[in-house]
């Protein structure tokens, strides 16, 4: 379903820095949360939530996929999973490969990630529907909401009507 609205930046005045505030602000907030679902380590978090993209991310371009997972109370199954290795996480952070791999494997221990094989892991199936990590994106998705609003009440950003083609 798309939205008969599009957000458009404002062209009317120069609002840099009140963008960077708000963004600042909402990117310190999810990054303090973030790091506390992921024992105060950072790095960890940054890896968890790029595996977690990298095994959907493909799949999001096709209708039915994203009709059928919309939802978090959809689990995505390990045979649905695209596979990542430490390399490709890595290049995807900008975090050392090493780090990348101590920590992936650290996720492995703590039952957040499945390594299917060498060089393939994925998120366990049903991660992310737990109570930890769904208030975590809930919370998260709060914030989001509140930043673009107040950018709307700004004049950031203007939310205009879809034009018919």
């Amino acid at each position: 379903m798309q939205s008969p609205f599009m957000v458009t930046r404002s062209e009317e005045m120069d609002n840099s820095r009140l963008f960077t505030i708000h963004f600042l602000r909402f990117f310190l907030r999810a990054s303090r949360q973030m790091t506390e679902a992921f024992d105060g380590d950072m790095e960890m978090a940054i890896i968890a939530q790029a595996v977690a993209i990298s095994t959907v991310e493909a799949l999001l371009r096709e209708n039915n996929f994203k009709e059928e997972f919309r939802s978090l109370d959809a689990i995505v199954g390990t045979e649905r999973q695209r596979g990542c290795n430490a390399l490709s996480i890595s290049q995807a952070t900008g975090l050392p490969r090493e780090t990348v791999r101590r920590k992936m494997l650290r996720l492995v221990e703590m039952d957040i990630l499945i390594r299917r094989g060498k060089g393939d892991f994925i998120i366990r199936p049903g991660v992310v529907q737990g109570p930890i990590y769904r208030a975590l994106y809930q919370d998260i998705a709060v914030m989001a909401a509140r930043m673009f609003g107040d950018c709307l009440d700004d004049g950031i950003f203007n939310l205009v009507g879809k034009t018919s083609t």
